[in-house]
């Protein structure tokens, strides 16, 4: 005999109370492994950043406290042992650096989006930070972003910065042999 509307509806009710309450937890224990980074720009440097991780002959992984630490080197091309993750930090610290005389400064970076006319940089620890983006192609797990302090620089263009990009990336890659299967 088929079992009655009511009694159906518990057995799904329970499912779903079951899916739910999994769903919460695999989030909530995401949560828990969000990274806090710093990254090491040199000081005067201005252009394309770009971060590749898994690379068997890139540099180890750092750790500064809580953070993963990630040194950009004087050319923007940082290839890291570091495993290939989404990238949603918990905090981001940027630090100009001069390898000369091992300092560091705190940079204050400035996300101008679509505000670009009306922010400025005031303090000499100030950079704009443009076009976060993340890349899954035949060269493995990547970030980009470009940094710049002048507000007439080409990088403060969206336009330009895709054409640089494109211009640039595989230029990089080869320059530094790095070939990967795209990510599945």
């Amino acid at each position: 005999m088929p079992k009655k509307y009511s009694e159906r509806m518990t057995y799904h009710g329970k499912g779903i109370l079951s899916l739910l309450i999994s769903t919460i937890l695999l989030y909530s224990c995401s949560y828990w492994h969000t990274p806090t980074l710093k990254y090491m720009i040199p000081q005067g440097y201005e252009g394309m950043v770009v971060i590749s991780w898994d690379q068997k002959d890139g540099e180890p992984e750092v750790k500064e406290g809580d953070y993963e630490l990630y040194k950009i080197p004087a050319n923007g091309f940082l290839k890291t042992q570091m495993k290939a993750r989404n990238m949603s930090p918990e905090d981001e610290k940027y630090f100009s650096y001069d390898s000369v005389k091992g300092s560091r400064v705190e940079l204050e970076m400035i996300d101008p989006g679509t505000y670009v006319d009306t922010v400025s940089i005031t303090k000499s620890n100030q950079m704009y930070k443009l076009g976060w983006l993340s890349v899954s192609d035949n060269y493995g797990q990547y970030a980009v972003f470009f940094v710049t302090r002048d507000k007439k620089s080409k990088f403060m263009d969206s336009a330009y910065r895709e054409e640089y990009f494109k211009a640039h990336i595989d230029s990089i890659f080869s320059a530094h042999q790095t070939k990967q299967k795209p990510c599945q």
